[in-house]
């Protein structure tokens, strides 16, 4: 009797225990009829696929057309030849092994549509990309690549931390599983779910710092060193984790009251928060927002803020490291051209008249650039607005101008001290410059 119901809850969990089936240019199909939706199919095991996969929303067999909404169980296992997959926005969860040991896998797609990552999807995908020791597919964290350290970073816009299948047989691998040097994590508040065993046997650790104030649904063995640890939440979230079940589990439950901000070696990022912030004392750290953009040079003004609102946008700038920003009580108001997010969105290209235009580092180095293609765009960041009319053409990186007299973006010009032109800041001569910040006679010079 125990194996009939293993063998059930493991076909249920897989959704292949489907009668109607049917395979479209290498990859089968499943339709889900018997569970009351005779116009959705799923991906089912034994797809076999290589190259760069492109799933479609939706697809036709015979005469009707089938929305794909999900990826089954083992769908891609061992398709050792597969380089990268596009998920589409109709699929809504990823089941265990649909990506087992597909090791060529380079670059993986997943849209905000997707809620839910069950345990080991992306395991043995060792050709996927590896970011401060840790390796991601997309927006999930697969696992750690070296377990040996005391402390992690997880990037910002990480959705899910991978952790076991929740039914029994399969393999239980968790993404910090065994990091028994680890001594504390910070969880962003972009992740949405943490896997089964995804902390098991991290065996130092003492420190757990949450971003999100609304607690996870989390299982008896995400962490196994509750006992031990201290659990940091945010402000106003105590009772909300005290009476969370496994939450409540940690040995102490304190609150914070500050955002912690990291900038990598960039030097550079962009933030919003949920709370009032104040940077007055913050060593080593500017904050800024974008308050004028110039038409004729495409300059972008960055003045420097201390007290911020909740929701603002911000452009930071400091040295490499963590900085604790506490909270405030902020009175102000701003006009930014910098749109922060304080959810995981779906970012367009163009907002009617606008243009969008995201941090990365391209051609000319870190820099907004305007996106080459909508896409998902992280919690917590903000994007730059300008008007679309008068933006550069192509993919260049726009000119940012700071009051405390720094600059991004500004080519090399050459310009005699005796010349009595005005030049903008690409070097461009500006026959009646209006207000903005220009190169006069070889000198950097503001008209107001």
């Amino acid at each position: 009797m125990k194996k009939i119901t293993f063998l059930f809850v493991l076909l249920l969990s897989s959704m292949n225990a489907l009668s109607d089936s049917f395979e479209v240019g290498g990859i089968k199909y499943g339709t889900l009829s018997e569970w009351g939706s005779p116009n959705e199919v799923y991906i089912a095991w034994g797809s076999s696929y290589s190259g760069d996969l492109v799933i479609e929303d939706y697809v036709l067999y015979g005469s009707q057309y089938y929305q794909v909404t999900s990826i089954g169980g083992g769908a891609f296992q061992n398709c050792t030849s597969l380089t990268s997959v596009t998920i589409p926005n109709s699929v809504t969860a990823i089941n265990g092994l649909a990506f087992w040991n597909c090791s060529s896998l380079t670059s993986v797609t997943i849209p905000n549509s997707v809620t839910k990552i069950v345990g080991s999807a992306f395991y043995g995908c060792t050709g996927l990309p590896v970011e401060n020791n840790i390796r991601y597919a997309g927006s999930c964290l697969v696992e750690v690549t070296d377990k040996t350290l005391s402390s992690y970073t997880i990037k910002e816009g990480t959705r899910f931390i991978c952790g076991t299948n929740e039914n029994d047989g399969w393999p239980r691998i968790g993404a910090f599983q065994g990091c028994t040097n680890m001594t504390s994590i910070s969880i962003p508040n972009s992740v949405e779910s943490i896997g089964d065993d995804a902390f098991s046997g991290c065996t130092s650790l003492t420190s757990v710092r949450m971003e999100r104030e609304s607690p996870l649904l989390i299982s008896e063995n995400t962490f196994s060193n509750c006992a031990n640890a201290t659990l940091y939440v945010p402000q106003g979230s105590l009772t909300a984790y005290m009476n969370a079940p496994y939450w409540q589990d940690f040995n102490n439950i304190i609150e914070y009251s500050e955002d912690r901000i990291v900038i990598s070696s960039a030097g550079v990022a962009t933030h919003c928060s949920n709370k009032d912030l104040d940077f007055t004392d913050i060593d080593g750290l500017k904050a800024y927002i974008a308050t004028a953009y110039d038409t004729q040079t495409h300059d972008v003004t960055m003045m420097r803020v201390y007290d911020v609102p909740a929701g603002t946008g911000l452009y930071l700038k400091g040295e490499e490291g963590t900085y604790s920003v506490p909270y405030s009580t902020s009175y102000s108001y701003y006009v930014n051209l910098l749109k922060g997010t304080l959810e995981p969105i779906t970012l367009a290209q163009k907002e009617g008249n606008m243009t969008n235009f995201i941090l990365s580092n391209g051609a000319s180095g870190i820099g907004f650039y305007p996106l080459s293609q909508n896409g998902p765009f992280g919690a917590n960041k903000a994007y730059l607005q300008v008007p679309t009319g008068t933006t550069y053409q192509g993919a260049k990186m726009l000119n940012l101008v700071f009051e405390d007299g720094e600059s991004t973006g500004i080519q090399e010009i050459t310009a005699d001290k005796g010349d009595d032109c005005y030049y903008s800041l690409t070097g461009v001569k500006v026959e009646q410059p209006s207000k903005g910040i220009y190169i006069y006679k070889g000198k950097k010079v503001m008209i107001k």
